[in-house]
């Protein structure tokens, strides 16, 4: 809405919020929606602050940057440096505040960070020195913005837009860093990054980046920058005011993209959702340029509302294989990911496993091999916990995606007390996703399961029932 009148506006927003890649986070419901709502947010009220001058803006800019660290702390760390070094560059050219004091702040900052890191290796945390650290930064920046406020109009909001963000962290992260510090390397370094690792060591790392351009910009996102290349066709009626508005938006959106390409690049993750935010920022950039005013500005917001419309479209006619547009396979391939399918019986297996005994509010193991294969998947985990809700059982489905290991997948259900393990008879052939520690489990217990009533360590034969034509076997967990 800062660079486009209400109608134009809602029509961006329209664009991305109906964007195949962020549409498919949310049906999953996956972090990055709560992610790009705290990060919009950040972005929307630091730009609003006027360079810190005004300090409200400017402390809501830092409370949203510090929910949208709680939900993806690492990811936001590392997008957030190179777009605030620029806001801050540009604050200090205007000399809203001094070097002196900007360098101040930064080492309240990175003193309460460090502090907060070194915690991660410490197994206690003493509350009363957190508590101790928050206080000396509440005074030190009071303290500050009354010493500097007459003199720079920013100080104050700089201020408090670094409280606001370090407070949050400094007091949720405070007794689990050493947890946070253990996920982050795994999921980076460690055991679960040689899980979605697995494409680059497989098909490089161009066919990763490829792979990231396809997700969140074919056909959408190279549609709009087409439509883009409208504006360069020489007009008189072109708001270049506007466009150089944007300036500073798009130097954030590069900035939120780099660390993130240069992440995969280093530590080898193949994982496409650390990009959602940057990603999710160049198509409402591509969106907002598309509708600036300017040649064909008529034939540009129709060609954006069309394409709107399709997004939707797709996306809730893409459960009924019959009815995609044109039967296009490779949207068939992009909408179907993951998506509810009205083939699927969630329900029924609710049922059948409380009529062969299973009680109410109790815990069940469930793995299939064709979790990852939609046309032959006929039940989903999260799905299964849905239709658990739905039924009044209450069950709880889980399944361990990290771990593939048969003996250690048994052992894990035994510690946290799973009494049951269902396991669907189904085997892919294809072999696609035989790195996904799930699908490895799935697979190691139907070889052990050859001989139809022959129990596999760990487990005894309940009973089975038949769901579309395929066997689902149920299994008591037994103690060590």
């Amino acid at each position: 809405r800062r660079y486009l009148d209400s109608f134009r506006a809602s029509l961006a927003a329209a664009f991305v919020g109906s964007s195949p890649a962020i549409m498919l986070s949310g049906r999953v419901f996956f972090s990055e929606i709560a992610w790009l709502a705290f990060f919009a947010g950040f972005v929307f009220h630091l730009l609003e602050s006027e360079d810190f001058r005004k300090p409200l803006q400017a402390t809501v800019a830092g409370i949203f940057l510090g929910l949208a660290a709680l939900v993806r702390p690492a990811e936001t760390t590392a997008i957030v440096i190179v777009p605030l070094i620029g806001m801050i560059a540009i604050a200090l050219s205007k000399k809203v505040f001094s070097f002196y004091n900007a360098a101040l702040v930064t080492g309240f900052v990175i003193l309460s960070t460090s502090l907060l890191a070194a915690s991660a290796f410490k197994e206690e945390i003493d509350f009363r020195l957190v508590l101790a650290l928050g206080a000396v930064i509440i005074i030190s920046q009071l303290l500050l913005i009354k010493a500097s406020k007459e003199k720079e109009p920013g100080v104050t909001g700089f201020n408090f837009f670094a409280v606001s963000f370090m407070e949050i962290n400094l007091f949720w992260w405070a007794d689990s860093m050493p947890r946070l510090y253990s996920w982050i390397y795994s999921t980076s370094f460690g055991a679960i990054a040689r899980i979605t690792d697995v494409s680059i060591g497989r098909d490089g790392i161009f066919s990763v980046l490829k792979h990231i351009f396809s997700t969140y910009l074919i056909p959408n996102g190279v549609l709009v920058a087409g439509i883009c290349l409208a504006l360069l066709k020489p007009d008189q009626r072109r708001d270049s005011v506007s466009i150089k508005r944007l300036n500073t938006l798009t130097m954030i959106t590069i900035g939120l993209l780099l660390p993130m390409f240069l992440l995969f690049i280093f530590t080898g993750t193949s994982d496409v959702r650390r990009v959602f935010i940057g990603m999710g920022f160049l198509l409402l950039l591509l969106a907002i340029l598309s509708l600036q005013n300017g040649p064909l500005k008529k034939a540009r917001e129709i060609a954006i509302a069309f394409m709107v419309a399709m997004q939707l479209a797709v996306f809730f006619l893409s459960s009924y294989a019959d009815l995609l547009p044109l039967k296009n396979p490779a949207l068939k391939h992009t909408f179907s990911l993951l998506m509810p399918q009205k083939s699927d019986q969630n329900e029924a297996v609710i049922s059948r496993l409380l009529d062969l005994g299973v009680p109410k509010n109790s815990s069940v193991a469930v793995y299939t091999t064709a979790l990852f294969n939609a046309p032959e998947r006929i039940y989903e985990q999260d799905a299964l916990n849905l239709a658990a809700l739905t039924t009044g059982s209450n069950l709880r489905i889980i399944y361990f995606w990290d771990i593939g290991d048969y003996d250690a997948v048994i052992n894990r259900l035994r510690e946290i007390d799973v009494p049951f393990l269902l396991i669907d008879v189904y085997k892919d052939y294809e072999n696609k996703n035989s790195y996904q520690p799930s699908v490895q489990f799935s697979t190691a217990l139907l070889d052990k399961m050859k001989e139809p009533y022959l129990n596999p360590p760990g487990l005894q034969r309940v009973a089975a029932f038949t769901i579309k034509g395929r066997e689902q076997v149920l299994f008591k967990v037994l103690p060590d």
